[in-house]
């Protein structure tokens, strides 16, 4: 588990996304082949492709519950969302 700020976690989310959208080249199964730079310098994610889907849809569901807070502070400043 790591902590990201705002900044470098729309970065991963996107640099994920673009990494999703390449085409499979993975020579096996198990094979760690995909490689996600993270907001550390010379500190890489290394992803199977399956595990790429796997962390993809755990981005996706964080972006979507995120928007969801945004909104709902947008409605109610006074609640404990994003600012």
């Amino acid at each position: 588990m790591f902590v990201l700020q705002q900044e470098a976690y729309s970065e991963l989310y996107r640099e994920t996304c673009y990494r999703m959208q390449c085409p499979n080249t993975q020579f096996a199964e198990n094979s760690k082949s995909v490689m996600i730079p993270t907001h550390i310098k010379s500190a890489f994610i290394m992803l199977t492709r399956k595990e790429l889907e796997q962390f993809y849809n755990m981005l996706e569901a964080a972006d979507n519950e995120q928007k969801a807070l945004q909104l709902i502070y947008l409605f109610n400043p006074n609640s404990s969302g994003f600012s």
